[in-house]
C-alpha cells in the first residue's frame, strides 16, 4: 500500500506539473512556468532517490547492507541538492516558481495519502484491501 501511494504521488506530481506548464506560461510568466516545472521534476527525482535509499538502507538486523548502493544513492541525492542550490543562487530559476513547483509534490503527497487512508478506513477486515 505504501509503495503504491508513493508511486502514485510521483506519477501525479509529474502529470500535474506537465499539465500546468503551458497554462502557467500563458497566465503567469514563462520564467515562472519553467521554474515550476523544473522544481516539480527536481522534487520528484529527490523523492524517488529517498525512496530507493530508505529501501536499501533500512534492512532487518543482521542483514548485509549494500554499502556501495547506499553510497551511490546518497551521492546522487547530494548532487541533486547541489544542482538545486546552484540554480537558485545563480538565478537560473525564478524563486517563486521553484517554490510552487517543489510544493506541488508535498500537496500531492498529502492528498494521495489522505485518499488512501480514507479508502482503508472504509475497507472491511481491519483496513486490508489486498494492495500491500
Amino acid at each position: 500500500m505504501i509503495t503504491r501511494n508513493l508511486k502514485l504521488t510521483r506519477v501525479c506530481t509529474t502529470g500535474l506539473a506537465v499539465a500546468a506548464y503551458p497554462v502557467l506560461r500563458v497566465v503567469v510568466d514563462p520564467a515562472f512556468a519553467n521554474a515550476f516545472l523544473a522544481a516539480a521534476l527536481w522534487a520528484v527525482a529527490g523523492f524517488w532517490l529517498i525512496e530507493l535509499l530508505v529501501g536499501v538502507a533500512l534492512l532487518p538486523p543482521g542483514s548485509a547492507r549494500p554499502r556501495r548502493r547506499v553510497a551511490l544513492l546518497t551521492a546522487g541525492k547530494l548532487v541533486l541538492y547541489a544542482v538545486g542550490v546552484i540554480a537558485l543562487i545563480r538565478g537560473l530559476v525564478q524563486p517563486y516558481g521553484a517554490l510552487a513547483g517543489f510544493s506541488l509534490l508535498l500537496v500531492v503527497l498529502v492528498v494521495t495519502n489522505f485518499a488512501g487512508a480514507s479508502r482503508r478506513m472504509r475497507t472491511p477486515a481491519g483496513g486490508r484491501d489486498g494492495d500491500d
